[in-house]
C-alpha cells in the first residue's frame, strides 16, 4: 500500500443533495425539461458498469432525484 496514490471521486467530498434542490416553480421545471437527465444517467450507469466502479456513489446519489432533478443533481 505504500506505493499507492490518492486519486479524487467524481463527486466532491461532503456535498448535500437533497430534495430542496428539485425544482419548485414552473420556470425551473420547463428548464429542467431541456435536459435530459435520464439519458445523463444511463450513461453513467453504463460508465459505471463498464469501466469505472467509483462512479458507484455518485449515480446511486444523482439517482434518487431522477423522477425531479434540479440544476444542482
Amino acid at each position: 500500500m505504500t506505493s499507492c496514490s490518492p486519486t479524487t471521486t467524481p463527486l466532491s467530498p461532503g456535498i448535500v443533495l437533497s430534495s430542496k434542490d428539485c425544482p419548485t416553480t414552473p420556470d425551473e421545471e420547463n428548464e429542467m425539461k431541456k435536459i435530459s437527465f435520464y439519458k445523463a444517467l444511463g450513461s453513467l450507469i453504463w460508465l459505471q458498469v463498464i469501466t469505472k466502479l467509483d462512479l458507484t456513489f455518485s449515480v446511486n446519489m444523482l439517482a434518487h432525484f431522477a423522477h425531479n432533478p434540479g440544476i444542482v443533481h
